[in-house]
C-alpha cells in the first residue's frame, strides 16, 4: 500500500505567492512522479482549509498542519517555506507523521542563483524526503544549471585556494627547516639566524 500524502503550500519569504505556489505545484508533480506516494489534490485540500477558515498559505504551523492532515485522512503532511536572502534561496521541507505528529524526514537546501533554477532544486528535493535516489535525468539537469550559472569570476576562485595552498606549503616547509636548524645545530643556528640582515650592506 502507498503512503497517503498531503502537501501545504509551502510559505513564500522574500518571494512572491505566485512563486511560492509554483514552486509547491513543481514539488507535488514530482513527489508524483516518484509513484512511492498518493497524494491528496490541492483543491481537496484547499476546501478542508476553507471549511476551517485558513486561507491558502495560511496553514503554516504543525498544528494546524496535523489539524488537516487528520481531517485528510492522510499518514503524512509535508510542509516548508522558500526563503531568499540577496541572491541566495533557501528551501526548508519537512515530512511528519499525522498520527504522531514526529517529524519523519527534514530537509534543507541553500542554492545560489536564477530563480529558475529553484524548479530542479525543488524537484530534487521530492524524491530526497521521501528518502528516493534523484533520477539521474534530474541530476543532469541540475549540472548543466550550475554550469550556465558559473561565471567567470567564479572560475578565477579556485586558483586563489590553490595559491592559498602553496604559499601555506612554502611557509610550513620553510618554519619545518629553521626549527630543524635549531634542534640540530643550537648555538650555530641563532648565529645563522642572525646573519641574513647583514646582506643588504652593499657599497
Amino acid at each position: 500500500a502507498s503512503t497517503t500524502v498531503a502537501v501545504l503550500d509551502f510559505e513564500g519569504r522574500g518571494i512572491t505567492m505566485q512563486e511560492a505556489q509554483t514552486l509547491t505545484d513543481r514539488f507535488t508533480t514530482s513527489l508524483s512522479s516518484t509513484e512511492k506516494v498518493i497524494l491528496v489534490e490541492r483543491g481537496t485540500m484547499n476546501d478542508v482549509l476553507e471549511e476551517q477558515g485558513f486561507q491558502a498559505g495560511e496553514c503554516a504551523s504543525d498544528e494546524c498542519a496535523a489539524e488537516v492532515g487528520a481531517m485528510l485522512g492522510v499518514e503524512f503532511m509535508i510542509s516548508g517555506a522558500i526563503g531568499k536572502l540577496g541572491d541566495t534561496y533557501t528551501i526548508d521541507a519537512k515530512m511528519f507523521s499525522v498520527a504522531t505528529g514526529a517529524a519523519e524526514s527534514m530537509k534543507s537546501i541553500t542554492y545560489s542563483g536564477k530563480v529558475d533554477g529553484l524548479i530542479i532544486e525543488i524537484e530534487i528535493l521530492a524524491w530526497d524526503i521521501l528518502g528516493l535516489d534523484t533520477p539521474r535525468a534530474l541530476k543532469k539537469r541540475r549540472k548543466k544549471d550550475y554550469s550556465d550559472v558559473a561565471g567567470s569570476g567564479e572560475k578565477d576562485g579556485p586558483n586563489w585556494l590553490l595559491w592559498g595552498g602553496l604559499v601555506l606549503v612554502a611557509a610550513g616547509g620553510g618554519a619545518a627547516v629553521a626549527m630543524g636548524g635549531g634542534s640540530d645545530a643550537g648555538g650555530s643556528a641563532s648565529s645563522a639566524i642572525g646573519e641574513p640582515p647583514s646582506l643588504p650592506t652593499v657599497p
